[in-house]
C-alpha cells in the first residue's frame, strides 16, 4: 500500500439482523469500557462501519424504529455481561471458586440465554431463521 500500512484481510459473510445488532451492541460496550485508546478506536471504527450498513438495511426494511428497543436491551445486557464476566475473572485470579464465582458463572449463561432470545426476536421480525443452539439436557429448538 502507498501509505505503508498493511491491508487487513476481511471476510464478508451474511448474518441475520439479530446477529448484526448483537455485534453492534458489543462494539458499543467496548467503546465505553475498553481502557486502551487504540483498542477503543478499533471498536469505534468497526461500530461506525456496522452502523452504516445496518442503517442502509433498516432504510430498505423500514424497521429502524422497531429495532430500537431490542437493540437497547442487547446493549444493557452486554453491559451486564461485561460486569459479570469481570467478576468471574476476579474470582478466578484470586483462586476463589466459592459462592460468588458459582453465582456469576451461572449468571453468564443465563444472560447468554437472554441474549439468544433477543436475537431470535429480532430475527423473527424479519422472517429469518434462528441461530442454531443446543445444550446438553435441553430439548432441541427448531424453526
Amino acid at each position: 500500500m502507498a501509505d505503508g500500512k498493511k491491508e487487513v484481510p476481511q471476510v464478508s459473510i451474511k448474518i441475520s439482523p439479530g446477529e448484526a445488532l448483537d455485534r453492534l451492541a458489543i462494539l458499543g460496550v467496548k467503546m465505553n469500557r475498553v481502557r486502551d485508546p487504540k483498542k477503543r478506536a478499533r471498536a469505534a471504527e468497526a461500530h461506525a462501519e456496522l452502523s452504516s450498513k445496518l442503517l442502509r438495511f433498516c432504510d430498505q426494511a423500514d424497521t429502524l424504529d422497531a429495532l430500537g428497543e431490542p437493540f437497547k436491551q442487547l446493549y444493557v445486557l452486554h453491559n451486564t455481561l461485561w460486569q459479570v464476566e469481570n467478576t468471574v475473572r476476579r474470582c478466578e485470579q484470586a483462586q476463589d471458586f466459592g459462592a460468588t464465582f458459582v453465582q456469576a458463572a451461572r449468571r453468564v449463561y443465563d444472560l447468554n440465554d437472554e441474549r439468544s432470545t433477543l436475537k431470535n426476536k429480532i430475527d423473527d421480525m424479519h422472517g429469518c431463521p434462528h441461530e442454531v443452539k443446543e445444550y446438553h439436557g435441553q430439548e432441541e429448538e427448531t424453526r
